[in-house]
């Protein structure tokens, strides 16, 4: 059975066609990751997907306006954020701009993802969820594609590579951070081009863009300190 007002099958293929995101086009450094957290309920899924519908359906949202939307404490009682923080790091770095904690902190919260904040932080996958590991929307509909994440991936996988990697082709930004390597393989995909390993990433460049794929933020990795983020935002910013 599936909950009371959850957004039908053909509402969920807009929103995964059609929201990628928070930020700029425009922003020559671009973040893509594999999927946001949170859908711990049906109620957040659907205040998510109905939040989007009244706000245009835009490709990119503001982060902040669109959690004011489906929170109903907002976008500020969001007090930790492990994973913008470290983009934040690596955006300061880039450009040139303190990295202090305070100066990390008051970037993830004014800053990134913001309309006109030229910052971009995309997703892989279209749907939240609490976890790689964890699939709950079998628990908020009986929709087939939702019964697994192998029935969503063949779903919306391919469509969502080849988006974004249009998206990439378009607006050609000067370089594109992917957090996540254990998907190395697609970020490959959209970067058209394979990664050749280095120390903490993988590099590769095609045209005017250079594709890093680094360890997801929260992922303990030895020798992946903020210096290392730090260092990795100055490199990009002087060979872009």
């Amino acid at each position: 059975m599936t909950a009371l007002n959850f957004p039908t099958e053909s509402e969920i293929d807009e929103f995964a066609s059609g929201f990628y995101g928070y930020g700029d086009f425009d922003s020559p450094l671009w973040f893509i990751g594999m999927e946001e957290g949170g859908g711990d309920s049906a109620g957040e899924v659907t205040n998510r997907i109905r939040a989007w519908q009244q706000r245009g359906c835009s490709p990119l949202e503001d982060v902040a306006e669109y959690h004011d939307a489906f929170i109903e404490s907002g976008f500020s009682s969001i007090t930790k954020q492990n994973t913008w923080s470290a983009l934040s790091r690596i955006q300061l770095a880039y450009n040139s701009g303190s990295k202090s904690g305070l100066s990390v902190r008051n970037h993830w919260r004014q800053q990134l993802g913001r309309r006109g904040s030229a910052t971009c932080i995309m997703e892989l996958n279209p749907l939240p969820s609490p976890s790689i590991t964890t699939w709950k929307y079998p628990e908020f509909t009986d929709m087939p594609f939702l019964a697994s994440r192998i029935a969503y991936n063949a779903r919306y996988r391919s469509g969502r590579i080849a988006s974004i990697k249009d998206m990439n082709v378009q607006h050609a930004p000067k370089a594109v951070i992917f957090y996540g390597k254990k998907y190395e393989s697609f970020w490959a995909e959209i970067a058209g081009v394979p990664f050749e390993r280095e120390q903490f990433h993988s590099r590769a460049v095609k045209g005017c863009t250079t594709f890093i794929s680094i360890h997801h933020p929260n992922a303990r990795v030895r020798g992946k300190t903020n210096d290392y983020l730090e260092n990795l935002g100055t490199t990009l910013r002087d060979v872009s």
